[in-house]
């Protein structure tokens, strides 16, 4: 699934989670509510199969990364 909290401004963050197999991506244009999606996903999670990624869009880069 994708969701998209960028208020109509352009994608330059994703969070994207990866389940077994499926992917859900979260679009943000700043920086601070990404990584505030980031960590409370980070938080909530305590399934193994899971892994978190924050994706800068504009330099093609992967900032964080947890795999549990």
């Amino acid at each position: 699934m994708v969701f998209d909290y960028t208020k109509g401004k352009k994608v330059v963050y994703v969070v994207m989670v990866y389940y077994r197999d499926y992917i859900d991506m979260r679009y943000f244009h700043y920086y601070r509510e990404a990584k505030e999606s980031f960590e409370k996903l980070c938080s909530r999670t305590n399934e193994e199969t899971i892994s978190i990624s924050l994706y800068d869009m504009k330099k093609d880069y992967r900032k964080e990364y947890k795999r549990f």
